[in-house]
């Protein structure tokens, strides 16, 4: 019961698993723990702004969950 469970969840758990070749992201899924580095992370910012018009600052995804930056996206 740990999968994506909002459209911003299931839209960046999409960007992740695309990117790192995963076939399953979970809430509690953090980007550089699944194998994600720099480089990826930054395609996965580019990505995630163009389906969803998000920017995400891409140091977030070093220490934050898919939930939490679903939850927070614009970092307030």
């Amino acid at each position: 019961a740990n999968a994506p469970s909002t459209p911003v969840e299931s839209v960046m758990a999409e960007v992740w698993a695309e990117l790192l070749g995963a076939s399953e992201i979970r809430r509690d899924d953090n980007f550089f723990d699944l194998g994600g580095h720099s480089l990826l992370a930054m395609r996965a910012v580019v990505e995630i702004e163009k389906r969803l018009g998000i920017r995400l600052e891409p140091r977030r995804l070093i220490f934050e969950t898919l939930a939490q930056l679903a939850r927070d996206p614009a970092g307030a």
